[in-house]
């Protein structure tokens, strides 16, 4: 028929986009015209001789798809000659033909029951070892040392650029054979648990372990159905049990693998895994390898893991999160350091957060004798090239100083030379926790460290004078545009040299750890910081004070200091300066009260009505919020009586600011 011949140029076309369009039409004629004998035969007339002939990929490739559609109609002609044809396609050296005779065998599975699964066993398990024991000679060689040079972030070159993709591209035969196991047991579903066995769980326990990212991924994916193929009405086998607590190490080691998608896939699994147990009374067995990570994945970055592990959380752990955390806190403990130590930048931001959450959250009896261990790791984090690490550190320092101030008294020098550090930093969301860091010192430890604070803030706003007025770049070997991955760039990095002959990596998992600092070793990557910067972080510093009672006297003190500052208009970058003073003044006005606030209000005036007649938007958004918050806390007469009294040319401006 016309309607057949149509199909048939379509699946066999070369372009994916009409082979798609080819599969669609097979869906509708099997959707709406079940009955269309003549052509269905027709179909699968010409999927069969195309296999047979092995036509070029594109044309295998869409027979592949067609006939995953046609097993449905359950004709054992077509059935009974597929099944011998589909396992040579396995090893096709088009990674989509291999990838659609996966899921081929799992439709036949699924329609003809679980016996598919006996015929195509051997050839499964045996495709998976033969790829192994390959594997193994490949491993032996000069390739191995390559990989473990790029898995060290070695600087040293492969001599052959093909050895780059080694352990991030696909492993071909072994990661398709896996990818057909895992269709399978899919389509075998729950008939698939009287071929789970030793021989089975050794071979995938050997697949999570492999080097190659994509056999771990789909490693996972086999484990989580594998999972699920176990009736959750029955009792599980006794080979499952036997193997359950090696599996949940597995999973493990999943849930804190370098690869997002491995985490991903891993974090599947456990969510399976704990569905099927969630009845069993040994459920809690397997928290102590499982919880610590589970907990950290929480925090993870990349987004699709963050959220599937806090619904994971939730589902397992119920309102009794926190109570486990504390019985477990000391396999918790000891996986967040290793975490903050990982080659993954982004791994060691989650474990910061998860380490500070312990401060906020765990019981201070609880996790008070880990303190001192806990601490050591947050000053190392702090010296990381990272700068999201290096803020995530910081705060969790002022965390644990307002939870625990005894213990991290002994590191209080320390720690307050590195919040300082922080406080200049020169991403401006880093200082602005550094200041919240040391107002939560000044709340804990008081008069004991808040002149010498003071002594700080009054040299950090004098430097403004001292800025010089091309403030766009202080540092040669520094670009100005945005950080990557919370590192800024060397202008050199765009050096077609630097880049020549030089190891490839398809994303961050896998590119060199960036330096954490720590010990004698410090972090050479981060610019000097600017005197305005420095002056900045001084005004968040002084916001964070005036929280404190104790501090407001000193509060008092340097709020001329800061006026003073604000009259250096020199530099480009004082608009930033003013923004951060217009942002935290009606903070400090309402904290000091009143009453103590107008007698500085006055020396303001010139800044407020400057930032309010710039071009600059943010410090305009800044400024309005900041006169009409302090408008209201004054009282309209007052302000407008102050700034008539002060220079009756701002009248216009703050009349206009009442009218909008």
């Amino acid at each position: 028929t016309k309607m057949a011949d149509e199909i048939i140029a379509q699946i066999s076309n070369f372009k994916k986009l009409e082979r798609d369009k080819g599969i669609e039409k097979v869906k509708l004629v099997l959707e709406t015209n079940p009955l269309e004998i003549e052509l269905v035969y027709k179909l699968e007339t010409f999927v069969l001789e195309s296999l047979k002939k092995r036509e070029r990929w594109e044309t295998i490739h869409g027979c592949l798809m067609a006939a995953c559609l046609l097993v449905e109609c359950n004709h054992e002609a077509f059935t009974g000659v597929l099944l011998d044809l589909v396992p040579e396609f396995l090893e096709d050296k088009e990674p989509r033909v291999r990838q659609t005779a996966g899921e081929l065998m799992g439709k036949l599975c699924h329609f003809q029951g679980p016996n598919i699964y006996e015929k195509y066993r051997s050839t499964i398990l045996s495709g998976i070892r033969r790829n192994f024991e390959r594997d193994d000679v490949v491993l032996a060689s000069d390739e191995s040392k390559v990989l473990k040079e790029k898995l060290s972030g070695s600087e040293a070159l492969p001599s052959d650029p093909s050895r780059v993709f080694h352990e991030s591209a696909g492993w071909k035969g072994l990661e398709s054979y896996m990818t057909a196991l895992q269709c399978a047991v899919e389509g075998c579903g729950i008939g698939f648990e009287p071929y789970i066995n030793q021989e089975l769980l050794d071979l995938l326990f050997k697949a999570l372990k492999h080097p190659n990212r994509f056999v771990r991924e789909c490693g996972f994916k086999v484990l989580a159905v594998i999972v699920v193929s176990v009736p959750m009405s029955a009792e599980p086998s006794d080979v499952m049990k036997q193997y359950w607590p090696p599996l949940a190490q597995h999973l493990a080691d999943g849930l804190a693998d370098n690869w997002s998608q491995v985490r991903m896939s891993a974090s599947i699994a456990v969510r399976q895994f704990f569905t099927h147990l969630k009845k069993s009374d040994n459920l809690e067995d397997f928290f102590p390898h499982l919880l610590p990570p589970m907990c950290l994945n929480r925090y993870y970055v990349a987004e699709g893991v963050r959220l599937y592990s806090q619904d994971t959380w939730r589902q397992v752990m119920g309102e009794k999160g926190i109570a486990f955390v504390e019985k477990y806190i000391n396999e918790v403990v000891v996986h967040y350091i290793n975490q903050s130590r990982a080659d993954n930048h982004a791994v060691r931001e989650a474990a910061c957060f998860c380490i500070a959450e312990l401060g906020q959250k765990v019981s201070q009896d609880v996790l008070c004798p880990l303190v001192p261990r806990l601490i050591p790791v947050l000053l190392e984090c702090f010296r990381d090239d990272s700068w999201p690490v290096r803020d995530a550190a910081c705060l969790a320092c002022g965390n644990f100083v307002a939870c625990f101030p005894k213990e991290c008294k002994v590191f209080l020098k320390e720690l307050l030379e590195l919040f300082f550090r922080n406080l200049e930093d020169g991403i401006p969301s880093v200082r602005q926790g550094g200041a919240v860091a040391l107002g939560k010192v000044v709340e804990v430890y008081g008069q004991e460290v808040l002149d010498s604070i003071t002594m700080e803030i009054q040299q950090r706003l004098s430097l403004v004078e001292s800025q010089p007025s091309d403030s766009n770049l202080s540092h040669p070997n520094i670009d100005p545009s945005p950080a990557v991955f919370g590192v800024v760039k060397r202008v050199r990095d765009n050096d077609p040299e630097v880049h020549s002959n030089q190891t490839m990596y398809s994303c961050g998992s896998l590119a060199p750890k960036m330096g954490r600092g720590g010990g004698c070793m410090d972090h050479g990557f981060q610019r000097a910081s600017q005197p305005w910067e420095k002056a900045e972080g001084a005004v968040h510093l002084v916001g964070e004070l005036s929280l404190v009672k104790l501090a407001h006297p000193a509060v008092e003190q340097l709020l001329p200091l800061v006026a003073q500052a604000t009259r250096h208009k020199h530099y480009v970058h004082h608009f930033n300066f003013l923004e951060a003073v217009m942002r935290q003044l009606p903070r400090v006005a309402k904290n000091l009260g009143k009453r103590v606030f107008k007698k500085y209000i006055e020396s303001y005036f010139d800044a407020i009505f400057y930032s309010l007649d710039s071009k600059n938007a943010l410090l305009q958004s800044a400024v309005t919020e900041c006169l009409q918050q302090l408008t209201i806390l004054l009282g309209k007469m007052i302000m407008r009586g102050r700034i008539e009294q002060y220079n009756t040319k701002y009248l216009a401006l703050f009349d206009n600011l009442l009218i909008q």
